[in-house]
């Protein structure tokens, strides 16, 4: 998505999916995240969630905000916290025209300012979406 897209209000980007629920599995690190997106694509209802430091509740979730399977694959990135339902959107990429290693940069880039205590910018935090158990729906069955 581009800076200053007429699509959202004061050019603000934000998940295209607002409404929609993902499933999110915990992984144990950038590495397994990097491995997972740039190697396949996903049903629109994939999230994938790893934590900030080794053993948090907190962490960094990337969720699947496509358009369809056959899309681009476009993350919305989100900081949540592991079982709970609600995340705050900071970041979103277009995983389909990154490589591995300026994915694992960027979400680098994240922890190191998660790490210096920056308040990171928020695009919005959406409630009732992050599934930690979840049944088929029509995106996945």
């Amino acid at each position: 998505m581009a800076a200053g897209c007429p699509c959202y209000p004061e050019g603000i980007e934000t998940m295209f999916h607002k409404n929609r629920a993902w499933s999110v599995v915990e992984l144990d690190g950038i590495g397994e995240v990097c491995d997972k997106l740039i190697e396949h694509d996903w049903t629109l209802c994939s999230g994938f969630w790893f934590p900030v430091v080794p053993r948090d509740t907190k962490g960094i979730v990337l969720l699947n905000d496509s358009t369809s399977e056959d899309a681009l694959q476009e993350y919305a990135v989100c900081l949540a916290s592991k079982g709970v339902d609600l995340c705050t959107q900071i970041e979103s990429y277009t995983v389909s025209w990154m490589s591995r290693e300026s994915l694992s940069k960027s979400l680098l880039e994240i922890l190191g300012r998660l790490a210096d205590g920056e308040t990171l910018e928020s695009y919005g935090t959406f409630h009732d979406v992050l599934e930690w158990e979840h049944e088929p729906c029509r995106y996945c069955a």
